[in-house]
């Protein structure tokens, strides 16, 4: 899917010297993050309620063709991602055939309910915690603007071992191993 996007935002620069340059980037990167986030997630569950077989079905009943919008910009989810904690407002439809409302914005990105952190952000932050000390990290990450603390590496860090692990030992028993 081609999805345009266009970002008008206005800065209020007081001198052209690369620090101020860089700092007012940083700022804006999480604005324009949020809106590109939103926007593509729009667009496709816009291009998905058109089609008459979804891509999704209702969590109580299985539909999986007669839906209709109830909010474009229902209440706010976060979510943290390598880019920082984006808010974006959760898109809500409504089942046909049972009534039941489910919000679709974490279907979508493929998120399970109540995760504040997926597991491809989990994933990065496990890597670069577990080739770097925790302050390392969060500098690293905090070059980009996105305010993390040391805990949140190291919970990442630890998740990602128990995902290494379990991609192990699901590996080596496809192959056939004794995982002991």
């Amino acid at each position: 899917m081609k999805i345009t996007f266009v970002c008008n935002i206005d800065i209020d620069l007081k001198s052209p010297n690369l620090k101020e340059i860089s700092d007012n980037y940083c700022k804006i990167l999480k604005i324009i993050t949020s809106q590109f986030f939103q926007q593509v997630i729009l667009e496709f569950a816009n291009h998905y309620m058109s089609q008459g077989i979804k891509p999704f079905s209702c969590d109580k009943c299985g539909n999986n063709k007669h839906f209709i919008w109830k909010t474009h910009h229902g209440k706010k989810t976060s979510l943290l991602t390598i880019f920082g904690l984006l808010n974006l407002f959760q898109l809500q439809i409504q089942c046909k055939i049972c009534n039941c409302k489910m919000y679709l914005t974490r279907k979508l990105l493929g998120i399970a309910p109540r995760k504040r952190i997926p597991l491809d952000t989990i994933r990065k932050l496990g890597m670069i915690g577990a080739l770097t000390t925790f302050r390392v990290a969060k500098k690293i990450v905090g070059m980009f603007g996105v305010v993390l603390d040391k805990m949140t590496v190291w919970h990442s860090v630890q998740k990602f071992r128990l995902l290494q692990n379990s991609d192990l030992i699901s590996h080596d028993l496809l192959r056939g191993g004794d995982v002991r």
